[in-house]
């Protein structure tokens, strides 16, 4: 019985339709969702990129992204968890996705034999101890002219007391922090990059006021997944048609909008170097100093 019952759970896992559906419902359920693959499709528009490199892939979202919309792009998928990186791959062969490579390994096994045009690095770091040796680690896999971006959260700002309060609780009932080990700042991350030869272009805050806000609604009523009961499941229906309608809203104005502070920090580097450098076919980072939207 249990055996069946694992082999249902793993063929709903890789299911291309339940998976999909996943895919949607956390792109209408996290910001940070919506400020990485906006910068992906940035990347991308009108360029050539041969290789990605996914790092920490996790679920495979924005594996899949690039895989589908960009065939002639060639992903691999790098997932230290073997259940997670097993699924993405079976599910990647189910639903064709032939320009798919999924690999089980850590950041930190990078040896820089292979060399990606893009490498992704969302919300990874701040689990990683050895965070420089990572960066370094993904800036060796870049080809001279490479594009990275990377994603991670900085130290939050709440809006509401409701929120403080429910998250001084998590404090004491050990859920806030999800595994995180790392805290960052704007500085103190682009410094890391550039420590790792890489040139910042772009660093843009998230998760500002209007996606705080966003957040605490969302996660007032929809909580991390390994806290949730049947009140949270009854809470569903009447959470998405009152209330998420606001919350899309309040995404879609931070997301538009320059930031002066956030709870989230997405920065764009590239590789120095003559190979592709600023050339056609290659993503489109412009030349010059930091550009920031903060």
């Amino acid at each position: 019985m249990t055996d069946d019952r694992s082999s249902r759970s793993k063929r709903l896992r890789t299911s291309p339709l339940f998976r999909k559906a996943m895919f949607l419902l956390r792109y209408l359920t996290q910001l940070r969702e919506w400020y990485i693959i906006a910068e992906l499709r940035r990347l991308l528009k009108g360029t050539h990129p041969r290789t990605m490199l996914d790092a920490g892939c996790g679920y495979g979202e924005y594996t899949y992204f690039i895989a589908s919309r960009y065939p002639a792009v060639r992903v691999t998928g790098l997932e230290v968890d073997g259940g997670l990186a097993a699924d993405l791959a079976e599910f990647a062969g189910k639903d064709g996705l032939k320009n798919v490579t999924v690999v089980r390994g850590d950041v930190l096994g990078l040896d820089g034999k292979e060399r990606y045009d893009l490498a992704l690095c969302g919300s990874v770091l701040e689990h990683i101890e050895r965070d420089q040796e990572a960066l370094d680690r993904l800036s060796a896999s870049l080809r001279p002219g490479g594009v990275m971006l990377v994603y991670v959260p900085i130290v939050p700002r709440r809006i509401t007391p409701h929120f403080k309060r429910l998250e001084a609780r998590g404090r004491v009932a050990g859920w806030d922090h999800f595994g995180h080990v790392q805290s960052y700042t704007g500085p103190d991350l682009s410094e890391k990059i550039r420590r790792a030869g890489l040139v910042v272009r772009k660093s843009v805050k998230t998760y500002g006021f209007f996606g705080a806000l966003a957040y605490e609604i969302l996660y007032t009523f929809l909580p991390h997944s390994s806290r949730f009961s049947r009140k949270h499941w009854l809470l569903l229906p009447p959470y998405f048609l009152l209330l998420h309608p606001l919350v899309l809203a309040l995404m879609y104005v931070d997301l538009h909008r320059r930031n002066p502070w956030g709870n989230g920090l997405m920065v764009v580097a590239e590789k120095p170097g003559r190979e592709g450098a600023g050339k056609a076919g290659r993503p489109g980072i412009r030349p010059g100093g930091d550009a920031s939207r903060a």
